[in-house]
């Protein structure tokens, strides 16, 4: 449904921001709680979406796939568990500038190695000067399909890609049993839906901002099939709706005497590995 759908708008708004979901906490570290929704798995293999939940994540959904243009900065944390059994966390930060149909570029900087992605529609590049490297592919010449075998033929995942879909809404409800809206929370001085879902194998929350521009301001994913139930964590924040864009932004030219990778090989923590020098 669209956002307001049968109700009024505006009572909808306020009655869904005001409205949390009820919740449980259980310590499982010291000074650490977990928030568990009180919602029970569905044997049936259809969605059970809370109506408030699933109106303001195709209102998200709609506003960004309508932009032409975007940009924004991200900080992004990847817990990973070592071979003994400790929770870590990368942290990484960046910004990504996005032009439909065929305009990506992304920054990186990493604990490891700094990199950038570029996109022109015909071709995905991703290179770092930390190892004098880059690695190139043919691409679609849509956005979507591009991101997709980017992400297949590497591993590589751009922080938050999902977000930079032109039907968000779609790419996130796949593979959702359970979704509701979980209450309301302030992020950089606005306030924002909080939503929550569920799936077989991952559990994910975002926050949207409640106002003219709902944009994503928090994206969690738990990956509950690994052991200690890791999450990534990207926080969007210095949005921009209509940057002035360079279309030179998104080309990419081979610095002098860097070397071409056959492949790229992305360690855990989503560094570039230096050992993909072929």
């Amino acid at each position: 449904m669209q956002f307001g759908g049968r109700r009024n708008g505006r009572v909808f708004e306020e009655r869904a921001m005001s409205r949390p979901r009820k919740l449980r906490m259980y310590a499982f570290a010291p000074g650490v709680w977990l928030l568990t929704l009180l919602v029970p798995l569905p044997a049936s293999a259809q969605p059970v979406m809370s109506e408030d939940a699933d109106a303001v994540l195709k209102r998200m959904s709609d506003y960004l796939g309508g932009l032409s243009s975007l940009s924004m900065d991200y900080e992004a944390d990847l817990e990973f568990i070592t071979g003994e059994g400790q929770k870590l966390q990368s942290i990484s930060t960046g910004s990504i500038t996005l032009s439909r149909p065929d305009g990506l570029h992304i920054t990186r900087f990493g604990p490891l190695v700094d990199s950038e992605l570029f996109y022109d529609g015909q071709t995905i590049s991703l290179s770092s000067e930390d190892i004098n490297s880059y690695f190139q592919m043919e691409a679609s010449d849509r956005l979507d399909v591009a991101i997709e075998e980017f992400r297949v033929e590497t591993g590589f995942t751009a922080a938050g890609a999902d977000l930079l879909l032109t039907n968000t809404y779609e790419a996130l409800n796949e593979g959702v049993v359970t979704g509701d809206h979980v209450g309301s929370a302030v992020i950089d001085g606005v306030v924002c839906y909080h939503l929550a879902f569920r799936g077989k194998d991952v559990d994910w929350q975002i926050w949207i901002r409640g106002d003219e521009q709902p944009l994503p301001m928090k994206y969690v994913i738990t990956t509950k099939w690994m052991t200690g139930a890791p999450q990534y964590s990207v926080r969007l924040r210095n949005w921009n709706i209509d940057p002035q864009i360079d279309d030179d932004l998104f080309k990419f030219e081979a610095p002098s005497g860097a070397k071409r990778l056959d492949a790229l090989t992305v360690d855990e923590i989503g560094e570039i590995a230096d050992g993909a020098q072929q």
